[in-house]
């Protein structure tokens, strides 16, 4: 069992904690059915002091917490988006311009929270074109986000349409999973990575970060900038979540 503020999450059990004085409870397991829920579902557990999901993408079946689409822009429905094999996969046919993917149905905020994502590494094209993406989103002009193009990762801030880029060299086993971490007392924007979830690495740091991510949007997409003449090409996430 996970215990993040207030609010418990307990993956695949059915046996629940006494609810005592706890006050405001939330159970839910992912890639299951809900448990038990003093709330309002997920929108409660995105909001106030409750924070702290998680999936796997175990099931074959994508959750009711996400949403299919592209938050900031029009989806391309050519590229396909789908659970399967534990992972989400999302395939872009050849000469596809355009991303899809999904993002959290409800907005949750992200003061002093941590956004962590598996990149599989899997279809990667040394074309820059073809674009990978992990986003705390704000709206079309405003967003974070690790971007795995190419042989490169890009750490992105977009503030008010203005966007701010460090690239890094690609490690498929150094950089296996990223997160995106928000101070927001010390008003400070990490982007770290990791081999194994336990030892991470800085990459970036924005300071002083000003944008206010108290009503935001997980994204995972994938898609190109540019027409791609060749194979399907395939972009692999796991290990989603808000901490």
């Amino acid at each position: 069992m996970k215990i993040f503020g207030d609010a418990f999450y307990i993956p695949q059990v059915a046996t629940l904690p006494p609810v005592g004085s706890l006050g405001r409870v939330l159970v839910r397991t992912i890639d299951a059915a809900p448990y038990f829920d003093t709330g309002t579902a997920w929108k409660h557990f995105f909001t106030g002091a409750t924070i702290g999901i998680t999936d796997g993408f175990d099931d074959n079946s994508l959750h009711s917490m996400w949403t299919a689409g592209y938050q900031i822009a029009a989806p391309n429905g050519t590229v396909t988006v789908a659970e399967t094999g534990g992972q989400i996969l999302i395939t872009v046919p050849s000469n596809a311009v355009g991303y899809n993917g999904i993002y959290s149905t409800t907005a949750f905020d992200f003061s002093n929270k941590t956004a962590n994502i598996q990149f599989s590494g899997r279809g990667i094209s040394n074309n820059g074109s073809f674009i990978q993406r992990f986003q705390i989103v704000v709206d079309a002009s405003n967003y974070v986000e690790f971007q795995l193009a190419g042989t490169s990762i890009n750490t992105r801030s977009r503030i008010a349409g203005v966007n701010s880029d460090t690239f890094i060299s690609y490690d498929a086993t150094a950089h296996k999973y990223c997160r995106i971490r928000y101070e927001t007392s010390a008003s400070k924007l990490h982007f770290e990575t990791s081999p194994d979830k336990a030892t991470w690495t800085s990459q970036r740091i924005i300071n002083p970060f000003t944008l206010a991510m108290t009503s935001v949007r997980a994204q995972i997409a994938a898609g190109t900038t540019g027409a791609i003449n060749s194979a399907l090409l395939t972009a692999n996430f796991d290990d989603f979540s808000i901490e």
